[in-house]
């Protein structure tokens, strides 16, 4: 047992060595090909919502020749951990190739509430207020 704990420590640390700020992960769920990590503290504080990252290579299955260069990293914004959603409420996704990185957990949930972010008024918004409630979302979801 011992041995697999450490091969999750190891998956672990190599998902939070992508990301800027310092993060503790959780094994959450084991794929095929690569853990699904929940992020249990950002810069010393909880999370107020359940977010999930896992870092992997996406394209194992591909011919060599149709391959783009680097892993993928993604980020899941579950919702409240008290009631997490079945789906992600946001989620963002970055190819890392071997010159790119680390990169900001805070940034990668903007843009995927950024995305994800659609009200009645939404239209009528400009591209600066939806930037910050977006920001104001990421923030709230790591309890920052």
């Amino acid at each position: 047992m011992s041995e697999m704990n450490d091969y999750i420590k190891a998956e672990a640390d190599e998902v939070a060595a992508q990301l800027i700020e310092k993060v503790s992960l959780a094994a959450y769920e084991m794929r095929p090909t690569y853990w699904t990590f929940r992020v249990t503290e950002v810069d010393g504080r909880k999370p107020a919502h359940l977010v999930l990252v896992s870092y992997y290579d996406d394209q194992a299955y591909l011919p060599a020749h149709l391959r783009k260069e680097g892993d993928k990293l993604n980020v899941f914004d579950m919702g409240p951990v008290e009631k997490p959603s079945r789906y992600a409420v946001a989620s963002w996704s970055v190819r890392i190739g071997p010159v790119d990185g680390p990169f900001s957990l805070v940034e990668m949930l903007r843009k995927a509430h950024e995305r994800a972010w659609r009200g009645p008024l939404f239209k009528q918004l400009d591209s600066a207020t939806v930037r910050k409630e977006a920001m104001d979302s990421a923030r709230e979801a790591l309890g920052l």
